[in-house]
């Protein structure tokens, strides 16, 4: 599989969400089209088919994540369609169009889980991207990649996943075979974290 799973420091144990909890997720998008929204919406219904996870929309917020606030997020994942210089994240991703992923605690346990995730679109691009669910380069699939990164998936070396590092001609339209082979190993199918 292209497929490479996020570990903890010991490198024995893929970093994910507890699958069998409900995620709640929120929208900041100011201005964005209903048809963009609706996008997004689609987009969180494919994460949940390929992961058997639940995702609650709760709504909309002004909350903007920074490396620095992410543990004080008003839900436990954010979509956030904003200026690129709102946020710090793409500081170190100069050409990214989107930036996704997670912070994880150590449960009592002694297993880590992820507690808080995010998906950042650069309002400019998504802008200037087609709108809709499609392949290629689109809302639909730059969504699904950060959605991706938020829920533990790493990069993908096919340019035929959603996964691969850049959108091309190739992008399919929804995750291919090895994306949901990634997402199987951090859905449901994974079991319970206690």
């Amino acid at each position: 599989l292209s497929y490479s799973g996020a570990v903890g420091a010991a490198g024995t144990q893929v970093i994910r969400w507890n699958p069998c909890k409900p995620i709640g997720w929120r929208l900041n998008a100011p201005g964005l089209s209903a048809t963009a929204v609706q996008t997004i919406n689609t987009e969180f219904g494919q994460l949940a088919q390929a992961t058997g996870m639940t995702f609650r929309y709760d709504g909309t917020t002004t909350f903007v994540p920074r490396t620095d606030n992410i543990d004080t997020e008003p839900d436990q994942l954010i979509v956030a369609v904003i200026a690129r210089t709102a946020t710090d994240f793409f500081d170190d991703a100069p050409g990214a169009v989107g930036y996704g992923g997670w912070q994880a605690e150590a449960g009592a346990s002694g297993k880590y889980q992820i507690t808080h995730g995010y998906a950042i679109l650069d309002q400019a691009e998504v802008a200037a991207l087609p709108v809709g669910v499609q392949a290629g380069q689109s809302t639909g699939t730059l969504t699904l990649h950060e959605l991706g990164h938020a829920v533990g998936l790493q990069h993908a070396a096919n340019p035929t996943e959603i996964m691969y590092p850049s959108m091309n001609p190739q992008t399919p339209q929804t995750y291919s075979a090895s994306d949901r082979a990634g997402l199987a190993k951090v859905g449901i199918g994974a079991g319970c974290i206690s």
